[in-house]
């Protein structure tokens, strides 16, 4: 996502699928409100190989993120957690 100013509100995202950076949204130059929105993954096997970074979200450079009211569910990730942050933000 490449915008000014975007709020997503009373959104729910549920057990998304990615092959690499983010299973949700992968954010860049942008300012962006997460309001009363819920991110839920199902609990992945040990065995399994991830690629992921950040659960449910991904960061890049100059984004201006506010999350409020919102809740993360069984994240899971190669790397970071919930929200991965990656240069410059």
């Amino acid at each position: 996502m490449y915008a000014y100013l975007v709020t997503i509100y009373k959104t729910q995202f549920y057990k998304n699928r990615a092959t690499s950076l983010s299973k949700n949204l992968f954010i860049g130059f942008s300012n962006v409100t997460i309001d009363t929105c819920t991110f839920e993954d199902s609990l992945i096997p040990s065995n399994t190989q991830l690629t992921t970074q950040g659960t449910f979200i991904n960061l890049m450079m100059s984004v201006d993120l506010n999350v409020k009211g919102s809740s993360f569910v069984n994240g899971d990730s190669q790397m970071g957690g919930a929200i991965y942050l990656s240069g410059g933000n």
